[in-house]
Order: structure tokens, then C-alpha cells, then sequence
């Protein structure tokens, strides 16, 4: 049965509807292809370029394959770089025989320009590139050129020179190479026959004027070169006078439609950020470390802990951080000195009149007896100081000149991972004196986001320990550790490390102070008494109890306590510790089972502390007096030296805290004496008689005496201090002023115009009456 036309019609919409089903799938299917494959786009780490016939070059940053210095990577977690640092760049290039050779450069001269051949038509490979080390900051363009190739150029002159015939040669004109010096495009290129390398370009080629040799020369040619070819030119001279003409001949370009071909580049980008890491660095002596035994301070080794915080990327904000940026440490040198006692007990060295310590020619020390008629003497010892740097070196016994001081130092993180011996000699940094830690097999310290903690341990060698030990002496030792040799060069942090005699006792001395009774009340005429030691006597109605508490079992007690010892770390210059670290030093410092020693009393009570492990101690005083308690908790540092004593003075009531007021015509000067039996002054307030605040101060340096100046203002006379001290006691005083006087009139100033005015006057009488005798 025939099919009708509509059927028909209706198949064909069906198959079209078929067929578009298909290709809007395979569409589909080609874009969720496509979204899974990483095609490189053009940007910062991809560039691509193309040349009409056909070559091409493209670069881009290999991150994957960025070089490395000993396992010490040279750029940084966030793709950045740093002056002196190095990076890899994937190179893919595809040329025809007009191109040739590869240029690398940058827009900043962020690298040193080089060039190289590409010998093939087709390369690909992974080529490193070093950063200046005096490269500029910021984006920086780095580009890589296809040049195109050179040409060979042949140069070649001929002579016309007749044969006549003869039974072997027909005769006739023929070529004979002459040599004529050329030149191209004005310049002297050298005489035929020449072959030269040559750019493209149109080129204008002269011959040499031969006619003082009856030779006729032909004219100047100008030719084209393209790139990557082989050009001649010939010249032909003839003889004057002959049938012949002079001429050229080359297969050059024609110069009226000559066309360059032209450099084709991709650039990639870095981003060149400054190096200027922030560390926090603790230095402190292990008085308790692992799995070591000691005899006594020298034997201790000498911590340096270190927690990065990041680099400070942005120059005009200190603040900015990163730590997606990685810091190195790669050398180390150092600066000591010994400091030996050399006095016997109640001994003092005599000082010269400039202060100075006094010895005899031989170098002994001069010394006297207390007693004495004597200099002015602090009991300074002699100083025995020399400045050093390291240098690597074979170990060799100490020789006891004070010119060198030998040092073993422990790098630690996880676990140690090796020892070298430091040796001091004069040198410069990154000099031949200085220590890289690769030539003594040990890899650079890369700190990052992942790795921000880092412990350096050092230890005194055996023959300075011996001689430290037997004279009681000080070694102090200035660590410089610094990044060097490849990649970033910079002094990163200096630590200070120090060795001196550690007792094992420690006698403190525990008052209660208060005022004699006649002192108080002379106290209004004579403010500045209260200096004076004999002013004051021990208050038997104070009780109180003193806690030296080891830093483990600091964490015992309140949670602020963490906040104390932060804040005495700050006080003495140091970084602000965070748990990890705060556990580092009380695990190297403190044993478990130290305890916590105590002293309880009335008025003044004295004991010896003894020294466990650290000489670090959170001190916790309670005191009271009547039914008002005070307390307070301070971190301190025991010197441990059984001759003298740590004193503990304790003030609850703010008695002895006085003012002194110096009044003057504009101001008026207020001096506080604040001595330590009164508790030192920790704030002060200074009111007018409406009690409006008019100076508001805070101390907390433990000095006796405080001074600050007032300027008066007109209608104020009586004033309030409000004096308070450490222990939170709070005392005032008023006093009264004279009234604010300006300036008055200057009656000796008016006196002299008026003066001068009347001298003038008389000056002036005498002039007329001259003239007017002359008339």
C-alpha cells in the first residue's frame, strides 16, 4: 500500500528530531569532557604565542618541578618568590627553519638575561631560572622570545679577462676571482671572498673602486635577507675599456617588498615579595634536660626556641603576615666573652680615678682589703673580652688565650639530628668564618604554616667548661642565625646565650614594714625621710605566707597564671609564649616532683630556697593585716647566690608613700618618694579641689622616687594626691599653691626707652644749636 505524503513528512520530522536528539547529546558529552581536562589558560603562569608561518612557543610555570637547594625549596607555599630564590618554567616550542634561538629576559631585570639554540624543530623541556638578589618587589614579567634565525651571506668579486682562442679553447670572457674589500650598509665588512652571519634586514652591499687597476667596478646592490636562509652576491668587474660591463648578480629578496618575520613571545609571571621574617626566639639555660646528668651550670646546655610568625610581605604594613611564606635558617655565627672574677673573698680591685679597673704591668689585678683608704669601687671584676665569629674546623685541644671559645651545638625539633663544633674566629657574616649548616651535612631549617617550631641546643666544650668552672666564670655568647648561600640572604634573629655559677640555695628575706612613729610625725616637714633605712622598722601585726611555685605547677593552680607569665616574659624583652612553647620551657627546666617551697611568719622571717631544676618561680605572696588580706603573684628569677639576699617587702597600709611640692610663678613640680619598704608607687592620681582629674599616671618600675610638673591654671590653688602602691594601698595628700602669676610689667625695659628717648631729645637741641651759631 503506497505511503502517503504525510506520512512521509511525518517520518522526516522524526529522524530530524532523532538526529538532533544525537547531536545535542554528543555536545553534551563533549562539554562534560572538556570541563574535566585541565587546559592551560593565558595568564599569569601561561603564555602562548604563534608566528605566521606556523612556529609557536608557549611557557609556563612548572610548579611541580621548581628547583630545590639541598631539600631546601626556593619559593614559597603561595607561589611566591623571594630575592635570590629560583623557579622552574616548562618550555614547549615548534619551529620552522626562520627561527632559531631562545631569549629569556625580564621587564625589570628580575634575572639574568640569557639566550640558547634550539637545535631541533620541535623542543620541550624544564628549564631552571635564578632570581636576582637585588631584584624589585612586586609582578614581575619574565619573557621568553623566539628570535628569528640568522642567514649565511656570501660575498664573492670576479674579474672579466679575455682568453684569445687557441687549438684547445674556443676563447672568449671569463670570471676570475679578484679580492675587493666591501662594505655593508656603510661599514667595512673585510675583502672577497667573505661568508657572514647576518640578522634579516635590507642590506645595501658596495664593492671596492679598483680603477687605479684599469678595473671598472660595478654599483652598490641593496638586497632583502629573510631569516634562516643562505644569500649571495657577486660582483663583476671589467676592464676599462673593454666590450664588457660591470654588474651584479644575487639571488637577495627584492628589497621593495621585503616583509620581516617577526619575534614571537610568551611571558609568564612571578610575584617577588620582600624577605623579612618575624620570629619569636626564647633563649634559656636546661636546668632539667632529658636524659642528661649534670654537676652544675656549665654542664647545662643552652636552649634557643624559635616560633615563626610569618614574613612581613607588604612594606608599608609591618603588620601583614604570612605564613604561607617560609623562612630559613642556613647560618650561624656567634660573639662571646669570659668574665672571670679575680678577687679573693672580701677582696675589692682597686679602681683607677676614671672608673676603670686597675692592674699591674704583669696584668694581676690590684687589690685591697675593705677597709682601706680606698677609690670609689663597685668590686668590678677584670674583664677578659674578645668578639668572634665561627668557622668550621677540625677539633683541636682549647689553648687558654681567650682568643677563641668552642662551642657544640644540637639542632632539635622532633629529636636531635646532629652536632657540630662551633669555633670562634675573626670573620665577617656569610665570610669564610661563618658556619653553613650544609657543609657540616646538616640540611637548612625551613620554617612554614607547617613547621613554625624549632629548637637549637648547645653545649660548652670540655676544656672552656674546665677553666669557666675553675675560675667562677661568665661566658656570654651572642648567637647570630642567618639565611645565606642560595636563595634569601638576611640576618633572621640574634639570641643571646649565657654560663655563669648557679648555687643550689637561695636565702630570702621576708618584712613587713611600717613607719617609726617620731618619722611619722615629722613626716610633712621632711618628705624625703622615708629613704632612709633607719626610718623605718618591722610591723609584727602583718602576717603572711610566700609561695615560691615552680613553673610545672603553674598550670595547677588558676588559669590567669598563664597571663602572669606572659606578661614578666614581655617585661624582660621577651615574646609572648604560647602553649606549645610555654611547654617546651617548663619541660626543660622544671622536674615533676619539685615542690612548692613556702615561708610563713609575723613582721620578718628569713629561709633558704632551694634550687631544684629552674631558677624561674611564680611567686604568690598572701598578707594581712587585721581582717584586710592582700595578695599578689609575680614571676621572678632567684640568682641563687648564698651571699646575698631576696628580699620580699610587704606594705599594706600605703605608709611612706609622700609628696614633695616645689612651687613656682607658672608650675609647681611634684616629687613622690616611693622606697621599696613603702611598696613602690603603682599609680597616682592628681585632683584640683572640684576633684576633676587633672594627671592620671601608671608605674611599674620599682624605683624610689617619681617626679612630673604641673602648669598652673588660673583659679587653682588646693589639690589632692591620690598615691597608691603595689600592694593596692592607697593613701593622699593635699597641699596648697601659690596662685598662677604672669609675667610682669618690665620696668627696666621702659626705663631704658624713656632714656633714650630723652637723649635723643638733647642729641637733637645740640644739632640746632649748632647750625644756628653758624648762621
Amino acid at each position: 500500500m503506497a505511503r502517503s505524503e504525510a506520512q512521509e513528512i511525518a517520518d522526516v520530522k522524526k529522524a530530524l528530531r532523532g538526529a538532533a536528539s544525537k547531536v545535542f547529546l554528543t555536545c553534551l558529552l563533549f562539554l562534560l569532557i572538556v570541563s574535566f581536562v585541565q587546559v592551560p589558560a593565558a595568564g599569569a603562569d601561561y603564555g602562548r604565542a604563534v608566528a605566521p608561518d606556523g612556529s609557536w612557543i608557549s611557557a609556563e610555570l612548572a610548579w611541580e618541578n621548581m628547583p630545590a637547594y639541598y631539600g631546601m625549596p626556593m619559593h614559597n607555599q603561595d607561589n611566591t618568590f623571594y630575592p635570590g630564590d629560583a623557579f622552574a618554567v616548562k618550555l614547549d616550542v615548534f619551529r620552522t627553519f626562520q627561527y632559531r634561538t631562545l631569549r629569556v629576559s625580564s621587564e625589570n631585570g628580575v634575572i639574568v638575561p640569557t639566550e640558547f639554540i634550539v637545535y631541533d624543530n620541535a623542543y620541550s623541556g624544564v628549564k631552571n631560572f635564578e632570581i636576582l638578589s637585588g631584584a624589585r618587589t612586586g609582578p614581575q614579567r619574565v619573557d621568553f622570545t623566539l628570535v628569528p634565525a640568522l642567514s649565511i651571506l656570501t660575498v664573492e668579486a670576479y674579474e672579466w679577462t679575455y682568453v684569445p682562442p687557441n687549438p684547445y679553447n674556443p676563447g672568449g670572457w671569463y670570471p676570475v676571482p679578484i679580492s675587493s674589500r666591501v662594505a655593508i650598509n656603510g661599514s667595512d665588512a673585510g675583502k672577497t671572498p667573505l661568508q657572514l652571519d647576518v640578522e634579516q634586514g635590507v642590506y645595501t652591499i658596495s664593492f671596492e673602486d679598483l680603477s687605479s687597476e684599469n678595473l671598472s667596478g660595478p654599483s652598490p646592490r641593496q638586497i632583502g635577507v629573510l631569516p634562516g636562509r643562505s644569500y649571495w652576491v657577486k660582483a663583476y668587474y671589467a676592464p676599462l675599456g673593454s666590450e664588457r660591463q660591470p654588474s651584479t648578480e644575487t639571488n637577495g629578496e627584492d628589497p621593495n617588498a621585503f616583509s620581516r618575520v617577526p619575534e614571537i613571545t610568551a611571558s609568564v609571571e612571578i610575584r617577588v615579595v620582600p624577605y623579612n621574617p618575624k620570629f619569636a626566639v626564647v633563649p634559656y639555660l636546661m636546668t632539667n634536660p632529658e636524659n642528661l646528668s649534670f654537676r652544675d651550670a656549665y654542664d647545662m646546655p643552652f636552649a634557643v626556641l624559635v616560633r615563626y610568625d610569618g614574613n612581613r610581605y607588604d612594606p608599608e604594613n609591618s603588620q601583614k603576615l604570612s605564613l604561607s611564606q617560609r623562612a630559613i635558617v642556613n647560618w650561624l655565627s656567634f660573639r662571646g666573652s669570659m668574665t672571670c672574677v679575680q678577687r679573693a673573698e672580701n677582696d675589692q680591685q682597686r679602681l683607677k680615678d676614671n672608673g676603670d679597673p686597675d692592674f699591674y704591668e704583669n696584668g694581676d689585678p690590684v687589690m685591697y682589703r675593705k677597709g682601706d683608704v680606698m677609690y670609689y669601687d663597685n668590686g668590678w671584676p677584670k674583664v677578659e673580652e674578645k668578639n668572634f665569629t665561627l668557622s668550621p674546623g677540625e677539633y683541636a685541644p682549647y689553648v687558654q688565650t681567650d682568643k677563641s671559645l668552642r662551642l657544640f651545638v644540637r639542632f632539635e625539633n622532633e629529636r636531635p639530628t646532629g652536632f657540630f663544633v662551633l669555633d670562634n674566629k675573626q670573620g665577617a657574616m656569610f665570610g669564610e668564618n661563618a658556619v653553613e649548616f650544609l657543609k657540616l651535612n646538616l640540611k637548612p631549617v625551613v620554617f612554614d604554616e607547617n613547621s613554625r617550631y624549632h629548637k637549637f641546643v648547645f653545649f660548652i666544650e670540655d676544656s672552656l667548661k674546665s677553666r669557666a668552672r675553675e675560675k667562677g666564670g661568665l661566658l656570654d655568647t651572642e648567637l647570630l642565625f642567618s639565611s645565606g648561600a642560595r636563595g634569601p640572604q638576611k640576618l633572621v634573629f640574634v639570641a643571646s646565650a649565657s654560663w655563669q655559677p648557679i648555687g643550689f640555695s637561695q636565702p630570702v628575706v621576708v618584712r613587713a614594714w611600717r613607719l617609726k612613729r617620731e618619722v611619722a610625725e615629722n613626716l610633712a616637714s621632711d618628705p624625703g625621710i622615708v629613704l632612709k633605712e633607719n626610718s623605718w622598722e618591722i610591723n609584727p601585726e602583718v602576717r603572711f605566707t610566700v609561695q615560691f611555685v615552680p613553673l610545672i605547677k603553674v598550670k595547677e593552680i588558676a588559669e590567669n597564671m598563664r597571663s602572669v607569665v606572659s606578661e614578666y616574659f614581655s617585661a624582660i624583652g621577651l615574646p609572648e609564649l604560647d602553649n606549645y612553647m610555654l611547654d617546651q620551657v617548663v619541660k626543660d627546666t622544671m622536674k615533676e616532683n619539685e615542690p612548692i617551697q613556702t615561708i610563713s611568719g609575723s613582721g620578718s622571717k628569713s629561709e633558704n630556697i632551694l634550687r631544684y631544676g629552674s631558677t624561674l618561680f611564680l611567686l604568690k605572696i598572701s598578707a594581712s593585716q587585721g581582717e584586710k588580706t592582700k595578695e599578689r603573684s609575680s614571676l621572678v628569677s632567684l640568682d641563687f647566690n648564698p651571699d646575698e639576699n631576696y628580699e620580699v617587702d610587704i606594705n599594706l597600709s600605703g605608709e611612706g608613700l609622700t609628696a614633695k611640692v616645689i612651687d613656682g610663678r607658672e608650675s609647681f613640680r611634684v616629687a613622690i618618694y616611693s622606697p621599696p619598704q613603702a611598696g613602690y608607687l603603682s599609680k597616682v592620681i592628681l585632683r584640683d579641689s572640684g576633684g576633676n582629674v587633672l594627671i592620671e599616671k601608671n608605674f611599674s618600675d620599682k624605683i624610689s622616687v617619681h617626679e612630673f610638673e604641673v602648669v598652673k591654671q588660673p583659679g587653682q590653688t588646693k589639690f589632692t594626691l591620690e598615691m597608691t602602691n603595689g600592694w593596692g594601698a592607697t593613701v593622699f595628700q593635699g597641699f596648697e599653691v601659690e596662685p598662677f602669676a604672669s609675667a610682669g610689667p618690665d620696668f627696666t625695659s621702659a626705663l631704658a626707652v624713656l632714656l633714650l628717648a630723652a637723649l635723643g631729645v638733647v642729641a637733637w637741641n645740640l644739632i640746632l644749636r649748632y647750625f644756628r651759631s653758624r648762621d
